[in-house]
């Protein structure tokens, strides 16, 4: 592969395997998007772009995709906490989380999935996208 710079990739097709599946003609009826940013094996239906495919290939671009994941989790679980203490509900006030949950979801321990952000918006009297605006610009603020 060649990435929009010119760099070239190699990804061997065993490192593909887990992913899409070890019969390589499988592997090689692969098709790429429009844009040329993403290569898509439907028979997996699986998409990979650029930093996924270094990700594989290289250990340390994947250490460091880990740690700005867990980065971004704490920062986005401080939003989430800020938020909810100043509408002024407790943990325990969220229906349909528990307050572990909650706990580990506000201090980045695990990723806010949509469902968890859809629940916390109804107890925010959101709708889910305004809840996700309001928690953008928390995050703005305290950057």
């Amino acid at each position: 592969l060649l990435s929009p710079q010119f760099v070239r990739l190699e990804v061997p097709l065993k490192k593909l395997g887990k992913l899409i599946g070890d019969d390589s003609h499988q592997a090689g009826s692969f098709q790429i998007d429009d844009d040329g940013r993403f290569i898509y094996w439907p028979h997996a239906d699986v998409h990979l772009g650029w930093t996924q495919l270094r990700q594989l290939v290289d250990p340390a671009t994947a250490i460091e995709a880990v740690r700005r994941t867990q980065i971004f989790n704490v920062r986005y679980g401080e939003a989430i906490r800020a938020v909810r203490e100043r509408h002024g509900l407790k943990q325990s006030e969220v229906a349909g989380l528990t307050e572990r949950h909650l706990r580990r979801i506000e201090h980045g321990e695990q990723a806010a999935s949509k469902n968890s952000l859809a629940t916390l918006a109804v107890a925010h009297e959101m709708d889910l996208a305004a809840y996700l605006d309001t928690l953008a610009a928390e995050m703005k603020r305290n950057r």
